[in-house]
């Protein structure tokens, strides 16, 4: 797996990770811009709209004809948060053209497809064609309420948003419901026109495309734009003493508790030996073998699920958790137990071991999905490092001593504790 990587234009870069191993390939064009909450929603929505016309294809229905000529090649958008950045890409998996039996250019066409999106979306008088952009509101408000519903999700959003008040990543990278339906045709074109013109843009292509006319390609899209006030990605850990841990308890008519409990780590993914954190988690709470499993779940039985997961670019740590409500207290006296037992230094070799080789298991894999190595390395390009390839990485992994572990654990300090209880229990 090897990165080529070249600049295109001012803030723009091309990324090529050559393989023949997939009978498609993978374009994804990434769009990085600061998360805040005036911009959210309207980023979220900019390209969902355009995908729904373009000047070339006005209609769903000419979009999905010409996605038909391409061998049901379509492109579709997302949207996430990275650090204090939001993450909005177009992308596609466009067919190997050794398997196309006549002489549609495959990689030319998409590539024609992203330019309509990104430059020629469909607009009326200056603006977004309205019913566009009121259908695709209510497709997102629909997503939220979605989320809203799921309580395990939800729980984990109301968490990340009291630990991170103030801070970039507590806000929603889909916006809130207030903020999607104040949003008119008009004030999303100007964002639009705001994406496309100040966002840092990384353009990946995974598999077996031709490394100069995929790059010309893209660079045609972009030279075309008005490039000004170009995005810087920034990411800041939290920082600063815990003076109080801010608890909150959330009723509503739920029958399970959840349980999130946000952590501080002293350890971001910046710092060269962050794979040390990543042995701490799988041990603690981030597999089926781990101490919070294993003891919470499997022993104790005090929860449906319990689990550990880390946010590396912002050195915090989420654990997740089941429970019935009457068992709340019992499951975080558990929980703390097992956290002080990694402190402690109450950790066996055959944990280090199962740990090691779940952590090398997943970074073998890396190379089996195309978005798993567009991340591998828009990591590292987001964090300004040059990257390692998964190889180091294991290397790095086996070297990991039972000392680092604990100096890792005894970083750890609770920040925030949420609990979504049923509308008589708790506090």
């Amino acid at each position: 797996m090897q990165l080529k990587r070249r600049q295109l234009s001012e803030g723009v870069y091309f990324n090529l990770i050559p393989t023949e191993k997939f009978k498609a390939g993978f374009l994804q064009v990434r769009f990085i811009l600061p998360q805040s909450k005036q911009t959210a929603a309207k980023n979220a929505l900019v390209f969902k709209t355009a995908l729904r016309g373009t000047e070339k294809y006005p209609t769903t229905t000419a979009m999905r004809k010409r996605y038909d000529e391409l061998y049901a090649t379509s492109v579709n958008s997302n949207v996430w948060k990275y650090g204090d950045m939001q993450i909005v890409a177009l992308q596609s998996s466009p067919i190997d053209q050794k398997y196309v039996i006549d002489d549609t250019d495959i990689t030319a066409g998409v590539i024609d497809l992203f330019e309509q999106v990104i430059l020629h979306p469909l607009t009326e008088d200056g603006a977004f064609k309205a019913e566009y952009v009121e259908s695709e509101k209510k497709r997102q408000i629909e997503q939220v309420r979605s989320e809203i519903n799921n309580k395990g999700k939800y729980a984990d959003t109301r968490c990340t948003e009291i630990m991170f008040e103030g801070d970039p990543y507590g806000v929603s990278a889909a916006g809130s419901i207030d903020d999607i339906e104040a949003i008119c045709s008009k004030c999303l074109y100007e964002q639009y026109k705001t994406l496309i013109s100040s966002a840092r843009v990384e353009i990946f292509a995974v598999g077996n495309f031709d490394e100069e006319k995929t790059a010309d390609g893209f660079a045609r899209i972009f030279e075309k734009i008005e490039r000004k006030n170009i995005c810087s990605p920034t990411i800041t850990p939290l920082s600063g003493d815990i003076k109080e841990v801010k608890t909150v308890y959330e009723h509503q008519s739920v029958t399970q508790g959840k349980l999130v409990l946000g952590y501080r780590t002293g350890c971001d993914s910046k710092q060269p030996d962050y794979y040390v954190m990543e042995v701490f988690n799988e041990i603690f709470g981030g597999s089926a073998c781990s101490k919070l499993f294993m003891n919470v779940r499997e022993k104790l039985s005090l929860c449906y699920y319990c689990s550990s997961g880390l946010i590396g670019e912002k050195g915090a740590m989420l654990i997740r958790s089941g429970i019935e409500f009457a068992n709340e207290k019992k499951a975080v006296d558990e929980i703390n137990v097992q956290l002080q037992k990694m402190k402690d230094g109450e950790i066996s070799d055959g944990e280090i071991e199962d740990a090691k080789k779940g952590q090398i298991d997943g970074l073998m894999r890396v190379e089996d999905r195309l978005s798993g190595m567009v991340g591998w390395y828009f990591g590292a390009i987001m964090r300004g490092e040059e990257p390692v390839s998964p190889e180091k990485r294991i290397e790095q992994i086996k070297s990991v001593t039972k000392e680092q572990i604990v100096e890792k654990a005894k970083g750890v300090v609770l920040d925030t504790y949420y609990f979504l209880c049923g509308e008589e229990s708790g506090k």
